[in-house]
C-alpha cells in the first residue's frame, strides 16, 4: 500500500529528511530585511549630516595616487550600508544559536558605530592621526566580524569583505593625509 500523498513521480515524494530541511530554508522576513537594510544607511546618513559641511576639506587635500573624487564617496559608501545591511540580514536569519548570532552582530553593531565616528574625526576636526589609528582599529573590527559571519553564513562574510577591502584603502589614503598635512 502506497503512503497517502505519494506519487509516482519520484521528485515529488519527499523523506521526513527532505521536509526537515526544506523546514530550515530561511524564508524572507520582510520586516527583518528592511530593518538590516535602514540601521547602516540611517547610521550613514546621520553620520553624512553631521559633517557635510565639513567634507567640502576633501577637495581642498593633496590627494595621493588612487584617490577617487569626492563625488563616487557617496556612492561606494551607499552600497557598502546596503551591504552591511544584507550581511546583518543574512546572520540574523540563519539557522545558528544566539550567542553565536549575539557576538558576531554585537562586533557587526560596534565596528559600524566606529564607522560613524570616522568621518567626524578626519573631516569636522581634521584630527588625521587619530583618524587613522581609529581606521586601523576598525578594520581590526571589521575583520573579526568578517570572520563571524563567515562562520554564521558565507554570503555575509563576503559582503563584510567588500568592506574590509574598502577600509583598507581608506587607512592608505588616511595614511597619506597624514604625511602630506605635515
Amino acid at each position: 500500500m502506497k503512503p497517502p500523498g505519494y506519487s509516482k513521480f519520484k521528485c515529488f515524494n519527499e523523506t521526513s529528511e527532505e521536509v526537515a530541511m526544506s523546514e530550515r530554508k530561511p524564508k524572507v522576513r520582510i520586516v527583518t530585511l528592511i530593518i538590516s537594510l535602514l540601521v547602516p544607511l540611517l547610521v550613514g546618513c546621520f553620520s553624512t549630516l553631521l559633517t557635510m559641511k565639513d567634507m567640502k576639506i576633501y577637495d581642498k587635500l593633496e590627494r595621493p595616487p588612487l584617490a577617487p573624487p569626492g563625488w563616487l564617496f557617496p556612492i561606494i559608501w551607499t552600497l557598502l550600508y546596503i551591504m552591511m545591511g544584507l550581511a546583518s540580514y543574512f546572520v540574523l536569519t540563519a539557522f545558528t544559536g544566539p550567542f553565536k548570532k549575539w557576538i558576531a552582530m554585537c562586533c557587526f553593531y560596534t565596528q559600524l558605530l566606529m564607522n560613524f565616528f570616522w568621518p567626524i574625526l578626519f573631516f569636522t576636526y581634521s584630527r588625521y592621526i587619530l583618524s587613522l589609528i581609529w581606521l586601523i582599529v576598525m578594520f581590526h573590527l571589521i575583520v573579526f566580524c568578517t570572520f563571524k559571519f563567515f562562520t554564521i553564513r558565507k554570503i555575509s562574510g563576503i559582503f563584510m569583505c567588500v568592506l574590509s577591502i574598502w577600509t583598507l584603502f581608506a587607512i592608505y589614503l588616511n595614511f597619506a593625509y597624514v604625511l602630506y598635512s605635515r
